[in-house]
């Protein structure tokens, strides 16, 4: 598996992360923001390895791409 395969997804996690990070900081919740940070890039590792699963199985790559041509 290369490497720029994973790249965009783990660069759509940071920013999930950051965004969920800034998102969690407006409502001002009673947790830490590194707290909201670090479940953040936990969300963000587990989409990268469910895409590397996705990639390696051809099946789930083409449900993927149905799905986001669907939604476009």
């Amino acid at each position: 598996m290369q490497v720029c395969n994973i790249l965009p997804f783990l660069l759509c996690s940071i920013v999930a992360s950051i965004m969920l990070f800034f998102v969690m900081h407006m409502i001002e919740t009673s947790m830490q923001p590194v707290f909201v940070l670090l479940i953040g890039l936990f969300l963000g590792v587990i989409l990268v390895v469910l895409s590397y699963v996705a990639i390696m199985n051809r099946e789930a790559l083409n449900l993927i791409h149905r799905l986001f041509a669907y939604l476009r």
